[in-house]
């Protein structure tokens, strides 16, 4: 049956979050979120010298 399928499935997930997380010492999201403030810093940086780069050329 599907339900008992999707109830096994989302059981086997939370376990294997559980040992995760006692592994990591943190949550799966915690793991996310430092996962997308990476990325976004990242692309800031890149930002931020691209910017420089266009500066420097319309000062010469």
């Amino acid at each position: 049956m599907k339900g008992d399928e999707d109830r096994d499935e989302k059981r086997f997930k939370r376990v294997i979050g559980e040992r995760y997380q006692k592994r990591r010492g943190e949550t799966a999201r915690d793991e996310k979120k430092r996962r997308k403030v990476l990325r976004h810093k990242e692309r800031n940086d890149r930002r931020e010298m691209n910017r420089d780069w266009s500066q420097e050329d319309t000062r010469v």
